[in-house]
């Protein structure tokens, strides 16, 4: 496939030089795109979080849990400017959270874990129960910091003051919508923290390219996306079990460096990636490939390509 390409970024310099002997090439210069199954698909340069290449890259869509990269986004964010510990706050879960469907981190109810293992239980095997569990737990937070609170109290115990917040979810994905204006994500909406499927719940490549270039700049978000692996121990009514996760993301094994995969009928399998070269890091984004394992093909061969036209010249 053959894309004709304007405004080339800044640090194809190099490239401009070796090709064309100066750094404006001729204009509707012809490049050689790789053919690929992803409906929609960008690159950007994570350094600098600029365009590199893209196909439909503002075309909206659902992203399924590729939407749990806001969820940890937001979650760590506000950890950072409370102040707060992952590793020694703890969170119960719901019996609601519990019996969200789809991929789960095989919670149950009554669980207790810290934020620091909920976390990975969102990102490793993207549970659904471990996104709720987060957004009640946070949601709660949020509505007490919130201009409703005074008048959406829905109840107040006397005898020992206890406040009752009903579907506290629905702060935390206010929350995550609000993040994403601040982060000029302009065509971005979730409406819920896991991503199963509502036609409500969207986004473009090119904006969950920019979410992931943010993202990636929080050590412990590069961390978890990272990781392969992970075990940790739950306790519930004095009882304790362990729990073992794997990263849904098979090209971690591949030298990629996270960050997050999904899939549903109405997404597609999608994945968002980085990559780290010899002199480049990249974020990756497919949506909508023919299949879960064509993905991990789509965006290697994308990798491929970009690193070919700008370090092998």
């Amino acid at each position: 496939m053959n894309q004709q390409y304007d405004d080339w970024p800044q640090w194809w310099n190099e490239v401009r030089r070796q090709k064309f002997g100066s750094e404006t090439p001729p204009r509707r210069y012809e490049i050689t795109v790789p053919s690929i199954t992803a409906h929609t698909w960008v690159i950007l340069d994570a350094q600098t979080g600029r365009l590199i290449w893209g196909k439909n890259e503002h075309s909206n869509r659902e992203i399924a849990s590729i939407t749990k990269s806001m969820t940890a986004y937001v979650t760590i964010k506000i950890c950072e400017q409370l102040k707060i510990d992952p590793t020694q706050v703890t969170v119960s879960v719901s019996e609601y959270a519990t019996q969200i469907g789809g991929t789960s981190s095989n919670l149950q109810e009554g669980d207790s874990l810290t934020l620091l293992d909920l976390l990975h239980g969102l990102m490793l095997p993207s549970g659904n129960d471990s996104a709720q569990a987060i957004a009640e737990n946070f949601g709660v937070y949020l509505y007490f910091q919130s201009k409703y609170f005074q008048q959406k109290i829905d109840s107040i115990d006397n005898d020992n003051n206890t406040i009752h917040v009903n579907n506290p979810a629905q702060y935390f994905v206010a929350e995550m919508n609000a993040t994403a204006q601040k982060l000029g994500l302009s065509n971005t909406y979730f409406t819920n923290p896991h991503g199963l499927a509502n036609r409500l719940n969207r986004s473009t490549a090119y904006d969950v390219a920019k979410l992931c270039y943010y993202a990636m700049k929080l050590p412990l978000f590069a961390q978890i996306v990272r990781t392969k692996e992970y075990s940790c121990t739950v306790t519930n009514l004095g009882q304790t079990r362990v729990l073992k996760w794997e990263n849904t993301n098979k090209l971690l094994e591949q030298g990629f460096s996270g960050i997050k995969t999904g899939v549903t009928n109405d997404a597609g399998p999608c994945l968002a990636s980085h990559f780290i070269s010899r002199k480049h890091s990249y974020i990756l984004v497919v949506l909508n490939c023919n299949s879960k394992e064509q993905r991990w093909v789509d965006s290697c061969r994308l990798i491929d390509w970009v690193t070919d036209i700008y370090e092998k010249q």
